[in-house]
């Protein structure tokens, strides 16, 4: 078996962790954020959501 074929059977084999509480969260609220606050960057977006998580 190649090296590449190898790398290939092992991506196919691992399994993606759910998300958390928090990545639902901002997957959700960072859409709606962005609709409203279309000026702001996504740094002070991310500090809106980490004070609606609290």
């Amino acid at each position: 078996m190649s090296v590449q074929g190898h790398g290939a059977l092992k991506a196919k084999l691992h399994v993606k962790q759910p998300m958390n509480t928090f990545q639902v969260l901002a997957k959700v609220a960072c859409r709606k954020l962005a609709n409203q606050y279309p000026h702001l960057h996504k740094a002070e977006l991310s500090k809106m959501l980490g004070k609606l998580w609290q």
